[in-house]
Formats: C-alpha cells, structure tokens, sequence
C-alpha cells in the first residue's frame, strides 16, 4: 500500500485554490497532515492581508500542540482568533488534519461543510461569529471515516433542499468531481468557490481506517517492529562474526573467552527485539491511558454542564451550559464513539437538549404516495378533511388522493384521480405548464370552496369537489409573472416578485374580471422570495430565512425567536386563516429540511417547538405541508413523497 492514495481532491474557485498543506515535522510528535483554508473579510482596521500569517499560526501551533487531534485543531483556531484580534482582522476558517483513521476538521465562520458519510448527506451551514470577531469564537467540529464512499465538501454558500439532494446523489454516483462541477452551476455569489475531499481505494474500505496523503504512507506496527527485529537480529550475527576469531587459537584461555564472546552475542541478539518490543507495548499502554484519561475527563465535563443545564432557570444560561456540553461529548465521541457510558451521558443531554429547544420527535410517520413517475416535481398540497389534493410541476398534473374512515392510509392505495393535466381543454382554453394551486372558500353564509389553480399563461382554473368538473375563471393579468397565489376571504392574491406587488383580485361574475389592486403603494424587494402566506397578515418567506409580516401593506414586527439554528434556505411556510388577528387561534409552520426540521412559531414570531422525525434522517426535500391542528395531523410534500404523521 506504500505510496497508495486513499483520497481524492477536487475545487474550484480563486478561494479554494488557496488552500496550505503542511506535512508533519520529521522529528515531530504529530504525525498528521494539516490543511488550511483562511478565507479574509474585507475590513477598514485590518493592516494587512492575514492569510500567511494566519496559516503559519496555526501550523505552528498544530504540531506543537500536545494532545488529541481535536484539542490541537482547537488550540490552533485560538491562537489564529487571538492574533486576528490584535491586528482588527476577521475571517472564517477550515481546517482539517488527516490522521489513520480519518479527517478530523474545524469549521469557524461563514464556509459551508458538508459530510456524506454511510451513503446519506449532512449539511452544517456556516454561522456564529468569524474568526478575530469574538474571544470566543464558535467551533464546528467534524469528523469524516476513512471508509471507501465517505466525503466532505466546503463551499462559500448554503445549498437550499432540492440542490443538497441532488449534490447527495451526485457524491454517491459520480463522486467529488462530478459534485463540484455540479456546485460550479449552482453557486452564485460574487466568488463562489467549492472544494471536495472523497475517500477512495479499496484499502481504506478494507481497513476501516488509512487515509494517507503522498509522501505518508500507512505504517504498520507489526511490520515495522518485523523490520526492528530482523536489523537487530543482523547486528547480533554481525558482532558474532566480529568476536568470532578468523583462526582456531590453541590456548584453552582463547577458547573460554571465545565461548564468553559468542553467548554474549547470541543474547544481545536475542534480547534486542524482546526489549524493542516492550517498549512498543508500554509506549501503546501509555497512549491508551491518555486516551482513556481525556475520554473520562471528557465526560465528566459533559456530565457537569448537564447538571448546570437541569438546574439553570435562566434559560440563556441552560443554552450556553448545553453548548459546552455539546463541545465536549463532540470530541469524547472522535476519541471513542461506542462507548456505553458515552451513549448514557448522550441520552441524558437528547433530553435536556430537546427540552430547552423545544423539539418534539414524530414516530412512525405513514408513506401515502411514493412519486416515481420520470420528471415528477410535487410542489404544492392541500388537505381537505380526508381529500388531499397535490400539484405537480413536473408531471403538470393536479392529483386527487382521498384518506380512508380512519384517516391513517388512503382509501385506495395505489389509486388516484387527475383533477386536471397539462394539454387538457377546458371551456375555450388549453392548461398550460401547471405552476401554483391554492384553496378558496367564500365567508359565510355562501359554502362554496375548491381548488383555484394557475398555469404559466396566466390562465385560471377552478375546481369545485367532490363531483365537479374544471373550468376556466377571467382574471385580468396585471402581473408579469404569478410566482405564488394565496386566498383569503374570496379574494386571490397574486405574488409577483418581478415587480415587487402582489395583486389582489376581488371576485366578480365571471371569476376575477376586474383589474386588480396593488397590496403595496410601490414596489418592494423581493429578491429571495419562496412562499407567502396568509391570515389577516400577509406572511413572506425568504430564501435567507427572513419571514416579513404585513397588515394593510404596511411592516409589523416578526423576529424568529428560540432557535438554536437560524432557518437555512427554507421551503415554503404555511397558516390558517383567523377569525380574530387580536386573538391568534392558529400557529405559523415553517418548513426548514436543510436543517431536518418545521419550526411551529406563533404569530409573533415565538418558538412554540420543533418538529423532527425520530430516528436517523428527516423529512426529505420538503415542497409542502399542511398541518390540521385540530385532528392533530401533519402532512409533508416532499419531492419523492407524500407523508401523514400525527403531531406529538
């Protein structure tokens, strides 16, 4: 294996082409290899450019640094914090040392990582303050398996749902090359820039451990203790030749001492190897002992801000008690992952950490409907008692599901119905590129209610259930481009982000005849908008994770509050319509699968709790939900299936 690569680089970008590699010193006590990518922010108190002095810190420190790889990896981050402080520079940071069994990294700032390891993707966007911003910087720690498959990404931006699933399937099939080349298209800041590190050979596979980068090549302990005992064995017979006389001395004295000469090579020769040998034994003693002392230290120390987190009524206080305790079960997992004890201690913080943040965990969620039609894009749903309705942008279809009397499965498994289909004549039009579908129902006393659906030529549908036929609505088109329609109250309102308006229609004879009005005075910006929703107020949701709530198109104030990680590229957003905007009945549902998760905030912008799935894995790539709060049932869209789970 000698010389083998058990890994492969690929990047693009000015950035990721500024990456420093450093080979371990050859009289060192640290073996790894170190990699260093300091990416400078732009700053008026900077004197000069960092990024040299910066790496050459942390390089120094690294192999200086005594200790776990994680602990030097950590003290290095310090002491480049310590030394961009002093000279008014920030930046962030990824670092990462190959070691036998794997890459350990550290992740400070804004660079996005993500880790594909035993076939499935995790993304760990880049937040907290960059690197000389804070004496306390905000540590990422990771750690990628030297298994045959596992790979790690760096990227300058977040990757919302749909491309990270796409960027997982391209890792798993074409690997890091054909993932960058896909980052190449999807990335479109000002200098995006990516680099990919993947795990290849068949040896890494075999092993389980042996990642190596030229010229350091895997050692093996017994081959090299072989090789010490074959040159000591060599040495011995060469000091038996050497006290060997050439010729046979007659005297009985030359003999005796020729006999003395010979036993005293023979047992040099054959003490060396057992003395080599023991000092390779206690020498793996000692770093076992090392390892198990940090370990313990570790989780003791875990163990202690658990405590503080249980008895803490200061709930910023709680949070800052689970981050360290966070920290330390971090690094106590690279030093020994399958532990008992360290699967006890992790239980007792899933608790306290799921009680602080607010997450409840949904069991045994039902598959209604796998999409796995060629093309198929699900994108919008809606509930109706037990009729689910579902778009299809891909398939440019509108499907019709119905739940059975219980309501935990459909009626008819496998059976659907196509409320309407791109091609389809209705009245004197022909359906378009199917693009936005929502629910209306006029106030009462009238009970009409249906599907309102819009296609790419700005054409209306209307379908009225249960037996009703699709038919074409008048909307006068003021806009450019309808990216979503909402109704409240019989009302359409149309979002148009290209003119930064949203149009709202009232209802007339014939549809929605009449011009519309314009919800704002003038436009907007609405770069990055995903979804909008509507109570009363008029929720927008942003890409970045903003949500800006407006009444009679003017601002009020909406703050996320409680969470332990901001939204990341969320989806799509969605709320019931209340009867009282003083007296709020409903909640806001916000659909964040970067981060596994729907976040349930009131209407002030509060966390209520965190919906996740039990288990390894999330939601998917979430399109859509519906939640009906009052049977207590949560619907997911996502772009391979549709989900029922019922709410905790």
């Amino acid at each position: 294996m000698e010389g083998a690569s058990l890994f492969k680089t690929s990047s693009f970008g000015k950035v990721a082409e500024g990456i420093r590699s450093y080979s371990p010193p050859l009289l060192g006590r640290r073996k790894e290899t170190l990699h260093v990518l300091f990416i400078p922010t732009a700053s008026a108190t900077c004197r000069e450019e960092p990024t040299d002095r910066v790496c050459e810190i942390i390089r120094k420190t690294f192999y200086a640094t005594r200790g776990g790889v994680t602990r030097a990896l950590r003290d290095s981050a310090l002491a480049a914090n310590r030394f961009l402080m002093a000279e008014g520079c920030q930046g962030s940071l990824v670092c990462w040392a190959v070691k036998e069994d794997g890459i350990y990294l550290i992740q400070v700032g804004s660079a996005n990582i993500f880790i594909l390891k035993q076939g499935r993707l995790e993304a760990h966007p880049g937040r907290g303050p960059s690197l000389g911003e804070s004496s306390e910087p905000y540590f990422r720690l990771h750690y990628l398996p030297g298994e045959h498959g596992a790979a790690l990404i760096a990227a300058s931006e977040a990757i919302e749902a749909r491309p990270l699933s796409r960027l997982e399937r391209m890792l798993q099939t074409g690997g890091g090359e054909k993932a960058i080349a896909f980052l190449k298209g999807v990335l479109q800041g000002p200098e995006p820039w990516a680099f990919a590190v993947e795990v290849t050979g068949e040896e890494a596979e075999e092993k389980g451990r042996g990642i190596a980068l030229p010229p350091m090549p895997e050692v093996d302990v017994r081959e090299v203790a072989g090789r010490i005992a074959e040159r000591t064995s060599q040495l011995g017979k060469l000091a038996e030749e050497r006290l060997l006389p050439r010729e046979e001395v007659p005297t009985r004295r030359r003999r005796v001492r020729t006999r003395h000469r010979i036993n005293l090579a023979r047992a040099i020769a054959f003490a060396l190897p057992l003395i080599v040998l023991l000092l390779m034994g206690l020498a793996y003693i000692q770093k076992e002992r090392a390892i198990n002392g940090r370990f313990n230290f570790l989780l003791s120390e875990a163990r202690t801000y658990i405590a503080q987190a249980k008895e803490s009524v200061n709930e910023a206080d709680r949070r800052k008690a689970l981050d360290k305790a966070s920290e330390a079960l971090n690094e106590a997992r690279l030093l020994r992952p399958l532990a008992p004890e360290l699967k006890e201690v992790e239980a007792d913080f899933q608790a306290i950490f799921d009680s602080t943040y607010r997450i409840a965990r949904i069991y045994n969620p039902i598959n209604l409907w796998k999409y796995e039609e060629a093309g198929a894009e699900p994108h919008r749903l809606w509930v109706d008692d037990r009729d689910i309705y579902v778009l299809d942008r891909g398939t440019d279809r509108v499907y019709h599901y119905r739940l059975n009397d219980v309501g935990d499965g459909l009626a008819e498994p496998g059976n659907y119905e196509i409320v309407l289909e791109k091609g389809q004549k209705v009245g004197t039009e022909v359906v378009g590129e199917l693009l936005d579908m929502t629910w209306y129902s006029f106030p009462e006393p009238a009970t009409e209610k249906g599907l309102l659906i819009i296609d790419a030529a700005g054409n209306l549908f209307n379908f009225i259930p249960p037996w009703g036929e699709p038919r074409t609505l008048e909307l006068a088109k003021a806009f450019s481009f309808p990216d979503v329609i909402e109704s409240y109250g019989g009302r359409l309102y149309v979002l148009d982000s290209g003119q930064g308006q949203i149009w709202r229609y009232i209802p007339g004879e014939r549809g929605y005849e009449n011009p519309p009005q314009p919800y704002f005075p003038a436009a907007v910006e609405m770069k990055g908008v995903r979804d909008m929703a509507l109570d009363g107020y008029v929720y927008l949701l942003f890409s970045d994770g903003r949500i800006l709530k407006f009444l009679r198109a003017k601002e009020q104030p909406f703050t996320v509050q409680g969470l332990e990680k901001p939204l990341s590229a969320p989806t799509t957003l969605f709320t019931l319509p209340e009867e009282d905007l003083e007296k709020p009945r409903h909640y806001l549902y916000v659909a964040d699968p970067v981060n596994g998760r729907i976040v349930q905030l009131n209407k002030a912008g509060a966390l209520v709790r965190q919906l996740v799935l039990a288990g390894k894995g999330g939601f998917g790539d979430i399109q859509d939900i519906f939640v009906d709060e009052g049977k207590g049932r949560l619907f997911v869209l996502s772009s391979g299936s549709l989900i029922l789970a019922f709410l905790p």
